[in-house]
């Protein structure tokens, strides 16, 4: 009985999966080719991403009926599809439309941060009758037209429901044109995303990036304002790392990486990093160190080799001079409990930090950022066997993890000429795995497909 009812799934799933593909080509063909794309977002939010389930949906119903015989992804689409049939009937339908964009947006004001999120709905009176049901308490909901807008307070000082609902009016009432990344009429990205302004990190500004599928990969495209440094007309070079980890360049460092390594070091208020090169090759569980971050008598120490670039000529001896003798009771040499690492001048400028000062090459990195490499090395952890166990067991690592085994290649490059910068990127997956079912099986997983 139960062996048949899992045959029924897989045919249903097929059998709406072929429908829908034959309806969404149609109605594909019916919609306008050069639409501007509109939503009824804050003229002023921090960022916001667009998302055309649209193409998504139909390039990836035509990926699992003709293109690939993917069995986990069949098995995970019958749980979910088991899973909305039982809950079917608690709460009313909200008559989305999967035939238009899906808009993410965050909107900081008065120190409180929105997160906002607007769908197209096919019964708009229907849609607002039954989406209270939904709603929790830091939420609030406008049908504008066809548009569902949903609002929710995520950061600040809880605010009242009926100040929720003024401010959902008040963020949603102009409509604006927000995304201009894609050009090309004969392309539509999957994804776009536009960030006004990155709090992190000052030197960037106004970034977009483009997503689109492409034979056996994802491709970025995208470009960003940099706000001048006078120090990257002498750091035109950074060290290049030998390794096998996960690779980053950059000359531009987000403040919170700078405070949190100036921290360490007690020397926030002396000097400035404007260059980074790491090899990061994972994170080793060492015996709870005073004075540092420790979780259930373990203390979280990253494996890397790393070469620190400052604004102003420093020594080891003035880098480390406020460190504790617990940490520093040998020269050139940080030792936590198990884990040490070497400290060595490579320059009157740089500084190596890390497990092997021999992995320092030349200056050669040019670009003004790059990020690559294994990036299976973020989920490489060495602990205890029941730590370990217990970590890579968590759906969210186990979901990245099999993602990552399926790419070839992953790359993010950043270059820039002046204030104008362009942005590049590929997830370059295995002959054997299709793009879009890989996402598909990572947003499951990750419980962002619910």
């Amino acid at each position: 009985m139960q062996k048949t009812k899992k045959i029924g799934l897989s045919l249903l799933i097929l059998f709406l999966g072929g429908i829908g593909l034959v309806i969404l080509s149609i109605s594909d063909l019916l919609r306008p080719s050069n639409s501007e794309l509109k939503a009824p977002i804050p003229t002023q939010y921090d960022w916001a991403i667009r998302i055309d389930a649209s193409t998504f949906v139909k390039e990836e119903l035509y990926t699992i009926l003709f293109k690939s015989k993917d069995e986990q992804l069949l098995k995970q689409l019958e749980t979910l599809f088991d899973r909305k049939w039982k809950s079917k009937g608690k709460k009313g339908q909200l008559y989305i439309d999967y035939q238009n964009d899906i808009v993410f947006y965050q909107k900081t004001e008065s120190g409180n941060v929105f997160n906002g999120i607007i769908v197209q709905t096919i019964r708009p009176d229907k849609c607002l009758e039954n989406i209270t049901a939904y709603l929790q308490e830091n939420q609030s909901a406008k049908i504008e037209d066809h548009s569902l807008i949903i609002l929710t307070q995520t950061v600040g000082n809880k605010i009242p429901k009926q100040k929720l609902n003024e401010l959902v009016s008040r963020f949603s009432s102009n409509e604006k044109q927000v995304f201009l990344v894609a050009k090309d009429l004969n392309r539509r990205n999957l994804l776009e995303l536009n960030i006004n302004k990155l709090t992190s990190i000052e030197e960037i500004k106004n970034l977009q990036i483009g997503i689109y599928s492409e034979n056996k990969s994802l491709t970025f495209n995208g470009n960003f304002t940099a706000i001048e440094n006078e120090n990257e007309k002498t750091n035109t070079s950074l060290y290049s790392i030998s390794g096998k980890g996960m690779k980053i360049y950059s000359h531009v460092i987000p403040k919170m990486v700078n405070d949190s390594i100036l921290n360490f070091f007690k020397l926030k208020d002396l000097t400035k990093i404007t260059g980074l090169s790491v090899d990061y090759q994972g994170v080793f569980m060492d015996d709870a160190v005073a004075g540092m971050y420790s979780q259930a008598n373990y203390t979280p120490i990253p494996l890397l080799n790393s070469v620190l670039e400052f604004e102003k000529p420093i020594t080891v001896a003035q880098l480390t001079a406020n460190l504790s003798k617990e940490l520093y009771r040998t020269e050139g040499k940080i030792t936590f409990t198990k884990a040490v690492y070497f400290v060595k001048q490579i320059d009157e400028k740089s500084i190596f930090i890390g497990l092997n000062p021999e992995t320092v090459k030349k200056k050669i990195q040019k670009d003004y950022f790059y990020m690559g490499g294994d990036f299976s090395s973020l989920f490489n952890l060495k602990a205890t066997y029941f730590i370990t166990a217990f970590f890579e067991a968590m759906s969210p690592v186990k979901s990245s993890k099999e993602f990552l085994s399926k790419t070839k290649n992953i790359e993010f490059t950043a270059n820039k000429k002046g204030e104008k910068g362009k942005i590049t990127g590929q997830f370059l997956f295995k002959d054997e795995n299709q793009p879009l079912n890989e996402i598909t099986k990572l947003m499951l997983g990750l419980g962002i497909i619910k």
